[in-house]
């Protein structure tokens, strides 16, 4: 059931006085009875306060076979979450991609729409996976919206940016920037 806004519960309110009037027309008293019981609603609500969360990837490979990719073809990329640079690892993430461009020169269009998960471990402080879909550039940026979560994450809703520099050795680097509401 949609929430009531405030005009429909004036309508609601006024509507049901009116019947009132109609049903029982001896007694004003009795309407006026049904407006003074009706709930009230803030004229403004409390913004939400936003989640920021910044963590730092490393251990950035992409799998598989390590040539230049055709358009079409799958992306996959792993490596660890931390929650400060060089700090313990806190979770892992996993991203599957497809090709949609590749690069010309000057060109930095987006090379890839990918599907991550951000899974952190549990006991830590965020124990449960955020899981994401976005766009990622040539220059290895991306742009995410958050699609769901699970554990603390439960019905989260929000955006991320990515900035990821893979290698075939397993030593590549980045950093996530997220921002929940």
């Amino acid at each position: 059931m949609p929430p009531i806004s405030r005009r429909n519960l004036l309508v609601i309110a006024t509507s049901a006085a009116g019947l009132g009037g109609v049903l029982a027309p001896e007694s004003a008293s009795a309407s006026a009875s049904v407006t003074a019981t009706a709930p009230t609603i803030p004229a403004t609500a409390e913004p939400k306060q936003s989640d920021a969360i910044a963590l730092e990837a490393s251990a950035v490979q992409s799998l598989g076979d390590h040539a230049p990719r055709p358009v079409g073809a799958s992306v996959t990329l792993t490596g660890y979450l931390h929650d400060q640079p060089g700090g313990p690892v806190t979770g892992s993430f996993y991203s599957l991609g497809t090709v949609l461009s590749l690069p010309q020169r000057g060109d930095n269009s987006h090379a890839t729409v990918e599907t991550q998960v951000l899974s952190f471990d549990e006991g830590t402080a965020r124990a449960g996976t955020i899981t994401g879909s976005g766009l990622v550039r040539h220059d290895g940026s991306g742009h995410f919206t958050v699609t769901g979560g699970t554990g603390r994450f439960s019905g989260v809703r929000g955006s991320y940016t990515t900035t990821l520099h893979p290698n075939s050795g397993g030593r590549g680097t980045g950093a996530f920037s997220i921002v929940l509401t």
